[in-house]
């Protein structure tokens, strides 16, 4: 990717109907649009609470995903933004760009305000899991 964007705008914070893989959506001064991804590693613990999973689990390393670089839709298939290019971050790479955005957020829902918290929780412990 070379240069980390610079958020400008910050758009929408999300959980992914995957278990819990996390992001967040900004756009550039370009109003080219970025989303930083995390995704989840279930743990292979017995059981069938959601929130216990999730709690245990821990995540791979960011990306940084440019949408408009997907593939594009066809007839009988249409690809998710998540489609997009994706380059590999440091874990001081997401964070920087999280400290950019979170004074942003004030106007999100609870559930999404709740959402990038946990997006900054995951970063900040390099993708680990929680210590109980």
């Amino acid at each position: 990717m070379g240069t980390l964007p610079t958020p400008h705008v910050f758009i929408d914070a999300e959980m992914i109907r995957d278990g819990g893989s996390l992001s967040m959506t900004f756009e550039d001064q370009h109003q080219q649009r970025f989303i930083l991804f995390v995704k989840i590693v279930m743990p292979s613990l017995k059981s069938d609470d959601i929130r216990v999973l999730q709690r245990a689990a821990s995540y791979e390393a960011p990306v940084l995903i440019e949408p408009a670089k997907r593939p594009p839709d066809t007839e009988t298939v249409r690809y998710s933004e998540l489609s997009g290019e994706a380059s590999q971050l440091s874990w001081e790479e997401a964070s920087s760009l999280m400290t950019v955005v979170a004074p942003w957020v004030s106007k999100l829902s609870a559930l999404r305000l709740e959402w990038f918290n946990n997006l900054n929780d995951v970063i900040a412990r390099h993708g680990k899991p929680p210590t109980a």
